[in-house]
């Protein structure tokens, strides 16, 4: 009698598995519909419909970077640890579908609002992007419709499609446009366990880089799994700041656990922090909830005149002079495009090591340009944002313009704005 009660709830549990992990055909099935009714649209009319945000406008807060609609999770695949998501998913959508399983994107864009289209159109980097690069990195598949109507599905490991879903990271939406994608996913546990450590100096700071490269363990890294780690400095000055290291921890431990930031900026919760570790002369521990950690530096309250990425790093901390005024800095670790076998838009720029992602709130265009000034004496890269807006004479010292156009000829993207325009009816909105 034990035996068969036994034998009957193993029997219950596995069909109770398999009916979580059951495919699902219903919303496949609605995605092929809503993407036949889009290619029957601009085949009928010849070019996008009005009422796509592909066409010249002014960026809206927080509108949708792709077609209307397309706003779904299609799947989960747990087997292969990926989702097929549709392009106007937001971050927090993302998140919250994964968390369930104990998952989440490998690359979370700091604002919960940002589309997953959007992350990847913009080259996003957040602080596990030093184990596996920016947002474009962890794309596998994109599902994308030309300007003619014409059905794509760029895959990485396809060398006749790959130019398209590579070239498409930082190319604002102007090669084609995306209707579904396949994002890999990551273990993660309930909570981050995050190391505050004080950093005296930017060359400290790349010092530190040059360890996280290596992989060798160092004062800021003995405590980590490399693996499974979140890796950001937030420069106060240029003689302060904090090295900030993070895991995934299922449970609290002992450390200070601090359910909420009560809507302050990471940045704000950071400083004193940083006072109290370098008096202290120790490092201090803290717990947030994955949640509430990923989206730390959610703040949409200021503008930002857009991110810089340098790949020379002993040159370009010296950017002291050029940076007065725009402290706090946000510096990530990343890794570099060509580690996963692909290129980036902009390829005229060869990153052959580990590079820094440069974020501030630049107060002026003259100070926006002295930091480009220095990018250029360094060797350094500025990655495109929509929200960002910067000359066309700007985006071509730093892009290969002989190679977007290559791209998008071979792709017919002739009906779609390009860089240029899509860059001059932008205005400058909360960095993501």
């Amino acid at each position: 009698m034990l035996r068969a009660l036994f034998a009957w709830n193993v029997l219950t549990v596995r069909a109770k598995m398999l009916a979580i992990f059951e495919f699902d055909p219903k919303p496949w099935e609605q995605h092929r519909n809503a993407v036949a009714a889009l290619r029957r649209t601009i085949e009928e009319t010849g070019q996008i419909r009005p009422s796509s945000s592909f066409r010249a406008q002014r960026a809206a807060f927080n509108a949708p970077s792709d077609v209307p609609g397309f706003d779904k999770i299609v799947q989960l695949d747990f087997d292969t640890s990926t989702a097929w998501v549709e392009p106007n998913v937001t971050m927090r959508t993302l998140v919250q579908a994964t968390l369930d399983h104990a998952l989440v994107p490998a690359v979370v864009a700091a604002s919960e609002t940002v589309s997953v289209a959007d992350a990847s159109a913009a080259t996003t980097t957040e602080s596990s992007s030093f184990t596996f690069g920016t947002f474009d990195c962890t794309v596998l598949s994109m599902e994308m419709i030309l300007s003619n109507g014409q059905y794509v599905m760029a895959r990485t490991d396809d060398r006749n499609t790959a130019d398209l879903l590579w070239g498409s990271a930082g190319a604002l939406h102007s090669l084609a446009l995306t209707t579904l994608l396949k994002i890999v996913l990551i273990s993660a546990g309930e909570y981050v366990e995050i190391m505050y450590s004080p950093i005296s100096s930017i060359s400290k700071a790349r010092c530190m880089m040059d360890r996280i490269e290596r992989g060798h363990s160092g004062p800021h890294l003995s405590m980590l799994d490399l693996s499974k780690d979140f890796v950001e400095i937030i420069m106060f000055g240029s003689s302060s700041g904090l090295a900030i290291i993070g895991r995934f921890t299922p449970t609290t431990g002992r450390a200070f656990v601090l359910q909420s930031l009560k809507g302050n900026s990471f940045s704000r919760h950071a400083r004193p922090v940083w006072c109290d570790s370098r008096f202290a002369h120790k490092r201090r521990v803290e717990i947030l909830p994955v949640m509430e950690y990923l989206f730390r530096h959610d703040d949409r309250r200021r503008p930002a005149r857009g991110k810089r990425r340098s790949r020379d790093q002993k040159s370009n901390a010296n950017f002291g002079d050029e940076a007065q005024g725009v402290w706090p800095i946000w510096m990530y670790p990343s890794r570099p495009p060509e580690s996963t076998g692909r290129c980036s838009f902009g390829t005229g720029v060869r990153f052959e090591h580990m590079f820094w992602n440069i974020r501030f709130y630049s107060p002026s265009a003259a100070c926006d340009g002295a930091m480009e000034r220095r990018l250029r004496i360094t060797h350094g890269f500025r990655y495109l944002h929509c929200r960002a807006p910067c000359s066309e004479e700007t985006v071509w010292v730093f892009h290969n313009d002989r190679w977007y156009g290559a791209l998008r000829s071979r792709w017919k993207a002739q009906g779609l704005p390009d860089v240029g325009t899509r860059l001059r009816t932008a205005r400058p909105l909360t960095c993501t």
